[in-house]
């Protein structure tokens, strides 16, 4: 087993480290958020093991149980434990018997994630639960509260990065170093499991006294005992944050929806699109954080969304997507950039080709030629069908075509269009039920208009193609 000041030196020096052990999916983006903060507020990189160890104590204010998953010392903190200040956790509740019940998963119904399964637990195992908990937890009812770095308590802490590399080390190293270029002159409590917090709203601690990096923990939680899991209520969050903020923290990550009101980006079910993550790279309605800004990019490298999209009393995914981006193409984004204007007129042919294009074609299948109403959950399919193809085309296809002129660019675009509008259309001509004696008649008027709008919507006049 590694230490943690091993890791932060195998992970600032090298990239031995390929994965962690016990270290789960949906975990993951906390882990890294947690070594990236902690990492980012130290001045500069330590020489070796016990400089880390020296300067994660300094961090902690000398108190080497602050890192610790147990300290018997209740006065003091233990790892993403706050000090007890009664002295005593007499009346603690102890139901928390297995790390994936402390986890932020909901596993009620006992599907894809199975409840309380983890009956071995190995100490690694609690510690990742614990990380999760305390850095992406939302609000689950009264003396439950969430984390500063969300907007709202049913929402999510969404991470979005331009990195060079998919391994441990090469992100932690590229993180790092933006996090202390951006952030290393700011001052404000760091690690906010060092004060004492008895649960009280008065304790709330303010969230302009935080360094824009603080590690932040929401729930009472203290082990003891060995790996005895004990927690209780609160009266008021950990940080004190105006509502009106809506989540807006300097998250290094988290990207900015700017509209009507600014608030933190919340991932929804459908996770990474292509649409979200051109929105993001753009600038288009986003304001973008420090580890997703376009010029912070100089070679190769990737855009790399994850988060686990949540709600009400339930988990609606995790999700994760690498775009793969060649050197120098990711300056290229941004407001006025050259394809800034580009992408967006991408986007919005696509959707045209599948609102206006494929659904109006479809219900004259599905209406065998008649026309008229028809239940959207008949076709939407196939429209999904058509996103997927534009979501896996529409990167390569953008830096395919980044050297050539908007009108030979969106012509190859349209093409690629018409191509998948045609496959699907196929698809759908071939599957869907149409009646026996008016079949012909079907498929006539579909294909009429299909072939009517393809050449509306993806051959206009000035950009006519060769199929």
């Amino acid at each position: 087993m590694m230490s943690l000041t091993d890791i932060f030196f195998a992970l600032s020096k090298t990239d031995d480290i390929l994965s962690f052990e016990y270290l789960q999916s949906h975990q993951k983006q906390a882990w890294f958020c947690l070594l990236a903060q902690i990492a980012g507020m130290l001045p500069q990189e330590p020489d070796d093991v016990e400089a880390w160890r020296r300067d994660l104590i300094e961090l902690s204010n000398g108190i080497v149980g602050a890192w610790a998953l147990t300290n018997a010392d209740l006065s003091e903190p233990a790892f993403l434990q706050s000090p007890v200040p009664e002295g005593t956790v007499d009346g603690w509740r102890d139901d928390i018997r297995y790390p994936d019940v402390l986890d932020i998963l909901i596993t009620s119904k006992n599907h894809d994630q199975k409840m309380a399964r983890m009956a071995r637990p190995n100490p690694e195992h609690w510690i990742y639960a614990l990380v999760n908990l305390q850095t992406q937890e939302g609000f689950l009812g009264r003396g439950n509260y969430g984390i500063a770095r969300m907007n709202g308590g049913f929402a999510n802490r969404t991470m979005v990065e331009l990195t060079p590399s998919k391994s441990w080390g090469g992100r932690f190293r590229f993180a790092v170093q933006i996090l202390r270029s951006r952030f290393g002159d700011e001052v404000g409590q760091r690690l906010l499991w060092l004060p004492p917090w008895s649960g009280e709203k008065s304790e709330s601690i303010a969230i302009q006294d935080c360094h824009a990096l603080f590690v932040e923990i929401c729930r009472r939680i203290r082990f003891v005992d060995g790996l005895s899991c004990l927690r209780t209520n609160t009266n008021g969050p950990r940080i004190d944050i105006p509502k009106e903020l809506n989540g807006v923290t300097e998250d290094p990550w988290s990207p900015i929806v700017q509209g009507k009101s600014t608030k933190a980006l919340t991932l929804s079910a459908d996770g990474f699109s292509y649409k979200l993550m051109r929105e993001v790279l753009s600038g288009d309605d986003y304001r973008h954080s420090v580890s997703n800004e376009p010029a912070i990019l100089k070679r190769a490298g990737y855009l790399h969304g994850v988060g686990l999209a949540r709600g009400q009393g339930k988990t609606d995914g995790f999700h994760e997507r690498y775009i793969p981006i060649p050197a120098g193409k990711s300056s290229l984004f941004g407001i006025g950039a050259p394809l800034h204007k580009r992408s967006k007129t991408w986007a919005s042919l696509a959707s045209q080709a599948k609102v206006e294009v494929l659904y109006p074609s479809l219900r004259q299948l599905l209406t065998n030629g008649e026309g008229g109403k028809v239940e959207s959950d008949r076709y939407v399919k196939w429209g999904h069908v058509f996103e997927n193809k534009v979501d896996d085309a529409f990167f390569p296809a953008l830096w395919d075509t980044a050297e050539l002129d908007e009108k030979q660019a969106n012509a190859t675009w349209r093409n690629t269009l018409k191509q998948f509008a045609n496959e699907v259309f196929d698809d759908a001509e071939r599957s869907l039920p149409t009646s026996t004696a008016r079949g012909w008649k079907a498929r006539s008027a579909a294909q009429n208009i299909f072939g009517a709008r393809i050449k509306k919507i993806l051959d206009p006049v000035g950009e006519q193609t060769n199929d």
